[in-house]
């Protein structure tokens, strides 16, 4: 049984790039290499226990299991903690790239209201030529007004309201958004390889023997606490 070309910790490296000092990343590719290790020690101790001919069959694979996930237990936390840092770096790149700073006085926040407004009660057409318009002239007011708020509030769907955000963002953020889709696609890949890993390692045993062998141990252990 091989394990998979998903659990390798290239899948990762192409989504580092040239940020070779990004710890964020490299924690995610360490995590994954650190995986595909621990599973492929983890197959090979399997091979090893499942020849013990002084155990029983079913205690063979139950032993190999049990030394197989205590192996692999280490690198899905590693995994885990690096897609934890990783999400929060995204989502705090998402508030960032959403839009520019919102009013946080009675007059700004008025005077947004008053633009979504009249965004509002005007033609697709009309309102969509004049966002874009105030993306290519930075007019901060009425972006503020419509980039931080619901689309509804503008008369936008959800989807154009992503388009102004992202060509905002383009504009303003290109980098931020470069590494938003890197750490992305790097938290894909390690949560991939992290569920093979986890599948590759749950095969290498069989599960009804594990399951017998379990069974026997706790008819030994009544039958040895009814002779106390």
């Amino acid at each position: 049984m091989n394990l998979s070309p998903t659990v390798h910790e290239a899948t990762i490296a192409r989504d580092i790039g040239k940020d070779s000092d990004d710890h964020t990343l490299q924690s995610l590719h360490d995590a994954v290499k650190q995986t595909r290790e621990l599973a492929t020690k983890a197959a090979a101790t399997t091979e090893i226990v499942l020849k013990n001919e002084m155990r029983t069959m079913a205690a063979r694979h139950k032993d190999a299991r049990a030394a197989s996930f205590e192996l692999l237990k280490r690198a899905t936390q590693s995994i885990d903690q690096a897609v934890k840092t990783a999400q929060g770096e995204i989502a705090a790149i998402r508030t960032k790239t959403k839009g520019p700073p919102a009013s946080k006085d009675a007059i700004g926040e008025s005077r947004e209201r008053e633009i979504r407004e009249r965004l509002y009660m005007l033609p697709p057409e009309r309102r969509d030529h004049i966002i874009s318009s105030a993306i290519k002239n930075d007019e901060h007011l009425l972006l503020s007004a419509v980039l931080n708020s619901d689309a509804w509030l503008s008369g936008l769907t959800e989807n154009e309201l992503a388009l102004h955000r992202n060509a905002w963002a383009s504009k303003h953020h290109a980098a931020d958004l470069d590494r938003l889709e890197r750490l992305s696609k790097a938290v894909d890949d390690a949560n991939r390889a992290g569920s093979v890993a986890l599948a590759f390692v749950d095969g290498l045993t069989n599960a009804d023997l594990v399951a017998k062998a379990e069974h026997m141990e706790k008819q030994a252990t009544a039958a040895l606490a009814a002779v106390k």
